[in-house]
């Protein structure tokens, strides 16, 4: 280790770029493991593999955007990124389009109504914790739901 990293934490990288030793916390051992694998399978680096699948995460991640928003017309809203959301059937009808969830913890829908889910709710995607009311058809929900961890109904 060289006296300039030693104080700025900073390497020069393989591509003549600077870079910064980091730490990133909670990523699954399987798949660090797996990246191991691969870094030794290619004569790379584990932050060389790294830096490769962010780049890659992040233009597949643009790419989709441009091209879902060329290919829809953007005829519903997106909500995403909320730990915790309830939502009613008077919210849906302020919104006055339909809606997609994304990327939250715990969405309430159990003060919706099968007449408005059917009518509002475009998609559920990636919801960690889902509850509805007992009356709502989990048919609606199926269709239209994807990576969802839990449904919970209540009475």
């Amino acid at each position: 280790m060289t006296n300039e990293t030693k104080r700025t934490g900073k390497n020069e990288s393989t591509d003549g770029k600077e870079s910064k030793s980091i730490s990133v916390k909670g990523v699954n051992s399987d798949l660090y493991r797996k990246v191991i694998e691969k870094a030794i399978e290619t004569g790379k680096t584990i932050g060389e593999i790294t830096n490769d699948a962010y780049k890659t995460l992040l233009s597949t991640m643009e790419f989709a955007l441009q091209k879902s928003s060329n290919v829809l017309k953007r005829d519903f809203e997106v909500v995403s990124n909320f730990s915790e959301l309830t939502i009613s059937d008077a919210d849906l009808k302020e919104l006055g389009k339909p809606v997609a969830f994304s990327n939250v913890d715990k969405l309430d829908l159990s003060a919706v109504s099968n007449e408005n889910f059917d009518k509002y709710i475009k998609s559920l995607l990636h919801i960690k914790k889902l509850i509805i009311s007992s009356e709502l058809r989990k048919s609606l929900i199926l269709t239209r739901a994807k990576y969802i961890d839990k449904i919970e109904q209540t009475e």
